[in-house]
């Protein structure tokens, strides 16, 4: 029979020897294998640690300040109707990662494993493509495909950012009379972080 585990239980997952204390608080009656079986079927398993996280503790509390910052400013959920969040994505299509298999454990290196990309000069070279877009309450901007001639993984920079992004798709938004506040991230390609002037400053200050 099986029995809902709490999701704020799920920490004792992660903890050696934790199958015992898992089933007195869960309040399971069957043996450690049985527990075991289980949540093996749910994707659980035992594995090392990590010693580092996503976010480093100082990033971590910086987002958590500049949480508590924006939510002084902003305490309803009104409040947050006027931004337009912003962000770009990067995807390929065809060959575009990595090739997967289903093995044993001590399987790694077995010949029928192990995959030799053949080297076809004549293979079509993998299509990156990166997008622009943004979203804001009741709002969706169109979707902007866009190429950096200076790179390949699609890491902007200050020139295309001012002239397709800021003058191609924000400065129509300014000049329809549409009242909004604009979220960027802290890339440098967005320029916003850098201390000196540069095209992308400039920009703003004549917006």
């Amino acid at each position: 029979k099986r029995h809902h585990i709490p999701h704020y239980k799920a920490d004792l997952f992660r903890e050696f020897h934790i199958l015992p204390p898992l089933a007195n608080e869960a309040n399971i009656h069957a043996s450690d294998r049985t527990i075991q079986k289980a949540m093996g079927t749910l994707g659980y398993r035992k594995c090392i640690t990590c010693e580092k996280g996503w976010v480093s503790p100082t990033n971590a509390a910086r987002r958590v300040k500049a949480a508590h910052l924006a939510l002084m400013y902003r305490p309803n959920p009104e409040d947050w109707h006027d931004i337009r969040w912003t962000d770009e994505c990067h995807f390929c299509i065809l060959r575009s990662g990595k090739i997967r298999i289903i093995r044993k454990p001590g399987e790694r290196f077995c010949p029928d494993c192990v995959y030799h990309p053949p080297e076809d000069e004549n293979d079509p070279p993998v299509e990156r493509y990166h997008v622009w877009a943004a979203v804001g309450w009741n709002f969706k901007s169109e979707l902007h495909f866009y190429q950096v001639p200076t790179n390949t993984n699609g890491k902007m920079n200050l020139q295309i950012y001012r002239d397709e992004i800021l003058e191609g798709m924000i400065k129509p938004w300014l000049d329809a009379g549409e009242q909004f506040v604009l979220e960027e991230d802290g890339d440098s390609g967005h320029g916003t972080g850098q201390k000196t002037d540069n095209i992308v400053k400039v920009c703003y200050c004549e917006a």
